[in-house]
């Protein structure tokens, strides 16, 4: 998601947002801890218990890294 704004966002900056059907979303503006790479994250997600504050690459890697066994033949 291209969120734009009129300044250059630090880790915690909130910003509201306003979907075409009426619905206002408040994103939060987040820095992966692995490759510290930045992203504009729904408040509802940042909340979550299980948020770990990476992005997407950095936490599949991780994750083939650690627990990911691959497809399984039965």
């Amino acid at each position: 998601m291209d969120i734009q704004t009129d300044f250059t966002p630090k880790p915690g900056d909130r910003v509201r947002y306003q979907k075409p059907p009426g619905r206002i979303i408040t994103y939060v503006w987040v820095i992966c801890p692995d490759c510290h790479k930045g992203r504009w994250v729904s408040l509802v997600q940042f909340k979550a218990l299980v948020f770990t504050g990476r992005c997407k690459v950095c936490h599949t890697k991780l994750a083939k890294k650690t627990f990911w066994r691959g497809p399984r033949a039965y």
